[in-house]
């Protein structure tokens, strides 16, 4: 019976480990954005539309990341 408790235990740690970290990069993301978007706002040219797209790109990776934590 040990062994299973152990088991069950060390998934919810590394599970709330890993939540953590997305939350983390989330809210990192998230500045990024506003700033990103804030660039663009002020003015329209290659490199803040790079920024923008670059942060929609890491937006896409963290949401599939997620949906791969939520299956668990």
């Amino acid at each position: 019976m040990g062994n299973h408790t152990d088991v069950v235990f060390c998934s919810q740690v590394a599970l709330e480990i890993v939540c953590n970290s997305l939350e983390s990069e989330q809210r990192e993301t998230v500045a990024e954005a506003k700033a990103g978007l804030e660039g663009l706002r002020r003015k329209v040219n290659t490199h803040n539309l790079e920024r923008v797209r670059r942060v929609k790109t890491k937006l896409t990776r963290l949401t599939g990341r997620v949906a791969k934590v939520r299956l668990l």
